[in-house]
């Protein structure tokens, strides 16, 4: 089975911006990464990372959670939104749905990428900005 890491293109020294993190997730992350990723929960003014993991809640605007964190990518940088599997919305009456997820970040203006399972609950869904 694939690592979180290797799933998500999550490189040493790479810093990452934590947007509601799940715990169990971020510790399966740093110990992939033996501590050379660099988790971060603010982002200096100006500064730019290659990677902002987001984790919707039931609720959650995820259009305009992309249009506040995609400003702060890299040239390069990645947007991962984390929402639950279907199962897991399905068994909480939860409305965050793949195809929702989709939708709402593309209207954005960003352009979808990959999606992947993390764990048994929850998957993630990845966006860039377009070239």
């Amino acid at each position: 089975m694939k690592s979180i890491s290797a799933k998500l293109g999550i490189w040493p020294n790479d810093r990452l911006l934590m947007v509601s993190p799940d715990p169990k997730v971020v510790d399966r992350i740093q110990a992939e990464q033996h501590g050379h990723a660099s988790l971060v929960y603010e982002v200096p003014a100006g500064a730019k990372v290659p990677m902002v993991l987001i984790w919707l809640r039931e609720g959650d605007d995820a259009t305009a959670l992309a249009n506040k964190y995609k400003t702060l990518l890299d040239g390069t940088g990645q947007l991962w939104f984390f929402f639950p599997k279907k199962e897991t919305m399905r068994a909480n009456q939860l409305t965050v749905t793949r195809e929702t997820v989709q939708q709402d970040v593309c209207q954005a203006n960003l352009e979808m990428t990959k999606i992947c399972s993390i764990d048994a609950d929850t998957q993630a869904m990845g966006f860039v900005l377009p070239l």
